[in-house]
Parts: C-alpha cells; sequence; structure tokens
C-alpha cells in the first residue's frame, strides 16, 4: 500500500475481528476471521493509514536499536565482504571493488549514531539489491527450466516479513535479503515459490512436491529459521 509499503493479510480460524500489528522485523501484519473479506480488510486498513505509519516509525527506532554494525561487525552478501572505515570527510560513500563494499564515514561522528547507521544499512540495502538483480531473475529462469515450471515474471523487493511469495498471476517476489544466505537456501526459497505457481496452498501435496526437487524440505525450512529476514 502506497505510504506504507509491504502488508501481510493472514485469515485466522480462531480471529473473531480484524486486528493490525505492527512489531520490529515483522512489518505490518493484518489477522482477519474468515467470514471478513480481504476488500473490507484493506479498506480498515486504509482508514488506519496515520495510525500505521506513525507505527511504522517508531518500529524503525526500535529496529535501529536492535542492531548495530560497526568496524567490527562481520557481514557479508553472496558476493561481498563489508568493510568500514572513518575518514577525513564530511560527506558518506560506498563502492564495491575485488569482492569488498567498502563504507566509510566522517570521522567526526559517531559510528553508532542513528545518521551513520541509516546511511550504512542505505548502502547495505542498495549492495543487496544489486546483486540481487543481477542474480534472482536468472537463478529462478534456470530452476524452473530444469524443473519444468513455468511463471510470469520475477520482482526483487526490500520485504520486511517474507523471504518471497507466487501471486495468483504466478509473478515470483524475492527478497533482497536473501543475497545473504547459502546458496542451497536461496534455491530453497525460489523452489518453495515455484512449487506455488501449481499448488497455491500449504498442502500435502505441496510439501510432497517440494521434497521431491530439495530433499528434506521440514530441515532447510528449519535451517532458514536461524536467519533474520532484516538486518
Amino acid at each position: 500500500m502506497e505510504g506504507i509499503g509491504d502488508i501481510l493479510f493472514l485469515r485466522n480460524a480462531r480471529s473473531k475481528n480484524l486486528r493490525i500489528t505492527v512489531k520490529p522485523f515483522e512489518g505490518v501484519k493484518v489477522t482477519l476471521p474468515y467470514n471478513i473479506s480481504y476488500k473490507t480488510a484493506i479498506n480498515f486498513v486504509s482508514i488506519k493509514k496515520d495510525w500505521i505509519k506513525n507505527s511504522i516509525d517508531k518500529m524503525q527506532d526500535l529496529e535501529n536499536k536492535a542492531f548495530t554494525i560497526d568496524e567490527q561487525t562481520s557481514f557479508r552478501t553472496k558476493y561481498h565482504v563489508l568493510k568500514i572505515f572513518p575518514y577525513n570527510k564530511k560527506t558518506f560513500k560506498g563502492f564495491t571493488k575485488s569482492g569488498v563494499f567498502y563504507f566509510y564515514y566522517p570521522d567526526t561522528m559517531d559510528v553508532t549514531s542513528k545518521d551513520v547507521q541509516n546511511h550504512i544499512k542505505t548502502g547495505i540495502t542498495w549492495l543487496l539489491r544489486k546483486e540481487a538483480k543481477a542474480f534472482l531473475p536468472f537463478r529462478v529462469a534456470h530452476l524452473a527450466e530444469k524443473y519444468g515450471f513455468s511463471y510470469n515474471r520475477v520482482f526483487v523487493k526490500n520485504i520486511k516479513t517474507r523471504w518471497g511469495s507466487c501471486s495468483g498471476k504466478n509473478n515470483i517476489n524475492l527478497n533482497i535479503h536473501l543475497m545473504r544466505l547459502p546458496d542451497h537456501l536461496i534455491d530453497y526459497v525460489i523452489l518453495h515459490e515455484l512449487v506455488h505457481t501449481l499448488h497455491r496452498n500449504h498442502s500435502r501435496s505441496f510439501w510432497n512436491a517440494l521434497d521431491k526437487l530439495c530433499g528434506d524440505s521440514h530441515r532447510l525450512r528449519k535451517e532458514m529459521r536461524s536467519y533474520s529476514i532484516m538486518l
């Protein structure tokens, strides 16, 4: 939704009313009972838009406090290792060279300050998006051809709630933060969404189909839980 971003809508048989929650590292989630339509839920979110925006601002403050990135932080993407340095200039600078993402910040500033942290995380987001656009669409095409799947388009996004999704039009949406995962888990997420082009829900048929491609999908799903979607 414009002005808010991604929202996850979930039906719950135990829910009696519409409920909106905004949590750090989980984003905006709307829980609704089965007797309320998605259209009604979306209209409800539109009415609460200002409250959601205020909650998102508070959530982002908590997220920034939760994880500080500095010169000692060990952080790598699929293709790059992060190196942070202070330097004698007033501007921020980031660039990639020989498998390293170099990030420089003014030496007059505290690396733990909100301003520096925001710039660092903006730089990392830029790097993840660059890698994801270069790698993920081609990996989807390769796996789809290998296993005989058809899909429409691939979108790479900075999603706060999920690693990936498959729309009703068979568009595959993948999180740029997949570029922080090992290759076998990237493939697991891609295959998970490709199987959704045939099985829309997480039925026994879905998991059986995924197991045939990945082996033990339960083990891989458990391994995924050791990684956070957010930085």
